[in-house]
């Protein structure tokens, strides 16, 4: 869920202030995606 967003100080970015659904003392399996592909 998106609890806040800001934008920096010159502008030229924002970004957002993220509260998980996860329940992260629930975890058994993370799983890290280090690059990827798009595909049309």
């Amino acid at each position: 869920m998106v609890e806040e967003v800001q934008t920096d100080d010159s502008g030229a970015t924002s970004y957002a202030i993220l509260r998980p659904s996860a329940d992260f003392d629930d975890l058994t399996q993370v799983f890290i995606i280090k690059s990827f592909d798009i595909v049309d």
